[in-house]
């Protein structure tokens, strides 16, 4: 592989995204080539951005699990 690894970050949690990127952006080995909230749209990044890793909160599936079923039982109720 030449070039740095390209990193794809997903969590909920915006400071430790910020502090992620600011760790790998420090180091030239690294290029954060992404970074989101949501675990579907974590998915089509990586789809569309091919990254060599891919640093992903494990919960954000079952957070949104939850919230899919919530929405489902109630959908007209708001947030």
């Amino acid at each position: 592989m030449s070039g740095p690894v390209k990193v794809l970050i997903a969590d909920t949690q915006p400071l430790f995204r910020v502090g992620v990127v600011s760790s790998i952006g420090s180091d030239e080995a690294f290029r954060v080539i992404g970074q989101t909230a949501s675990g579907e749209e974590a998915m089509q990044l990586t789809a569309l951005l091919s990254p060599d890793i891919v640093l992903i909160d494990i919960s954000i599936f079952q957070m949104e699990s939850i919230s899919r079923k919530r929405s489902a039982r109630h959908p007209l109720k708001r947030k």
